[in-house]
């Protein structure tokens, strides 16, 4: 392997995200941050505890850098974050192994939220924290999940809907944009003549053109397109075979 393969292993192509959108993406998450921390200071003043539970600062990634992503949609941000605390609390209180409680906890956390619909990595660390986050927050109980999870939560929504739907080209969730485009959509029929492969030129025009981060490879996103494409062309011509379309006898 040589110096070349181990660099295309370890690191990943550049994105086409413009410098202006990785600002505005650096700036509504600073906000963001700040608003929790103002919020949860007024109910959680007088408290020895955080103000902000850590795993927000992962979130504030998905919101704001990747608003459109699957993982970052309100059901599976709210209901990731909400669902997780709800199990760490509980296995923090069945299990005192703190090494058991902590792995029960996350793996748990993973399998709810994927049979919930709401896949949120950051959920992951909220279940955890309640069990290794000491005895100032295991003492709170299911109190956690109002003070400071679903405050947290409901903050950084709010700002998220707001923000991220100020440029033209941003649109949260992501459903708003499918219902923005639905008029535009309809004009045209859904059969489109799709070519036999597409380039990573094509692929790089398009990215560079949506000027947004999609956590999706182009390999990943080539196949997908040419997947999709070949299956396309078999429906409409209804699988016809070969031998359906030509003659046995020869002229």
């Amino acid at each position: 392997m040589t110096f070349a393969d181990l660099k295309i292993l370890l690191f990943p192509p550049r994105d086409n995200v413009s410098l202006k959108e990785k600002v505005f993406s650096g700036m509504a998450a600073l906000v963001g941050i700040v608003l929790v921390m103002l919020v949860s200071s007024v109910f959680l003043e007088a408290k020895d505890l955080p103000w902000v539970v850590a795993s927000m600062g992962a979130s504030a990634v998905l919101l704001f850098a990747v608003p459109l992503g699957p993982l970052s949609q309100p059901w599976p941000f709210a209901g990731g974050h909400l669902l997780s605390g709800l199990i760490g609390v509980t296995v923090a209180g069945l299990v005192k192994e703190p090494i058991l409680a902590a792995a029960i906890a996350v793996s748990l956390a993973i399998f709810v939220m994927y049979l919930s619909g709401c896949l949120h990595p950051p959920g992951g660390a909220t279940a955890l924290t309640v069990v290794v986050g000491g005895d100032a927050v295991r003492s709170m109980g299911y109190e956690y999940l109002l003070t400071p999870v679903l405050l947290n939560v409901v903050v950084m929504l709010g700002w998220a809907l707001v923000i991220n739907n100020l440029l033209p080209h941003r649109y949260y969730p992501n459903s708003l944009k499918r219902w923005k485009k639905s008029t535009a959509a309809r004009v045209g029929s859904d059969r489109v003549e799709a070519p036999m492969s597409i380039t990573r030129d094509d692929l790089e025009f398009a990215l560079q053109e949506m000027d947004e981060y999609v956590d999706v490879s182009r390999e990943d996103l080539s196949r997908i397109f040419n997947l999709s494409a070949t299956h396309a062309r078999r429906r409409r011509m209804g699988e016809i075979l070969c031998g359906e379309i030509m003659t046995r006898e020869v002229i």
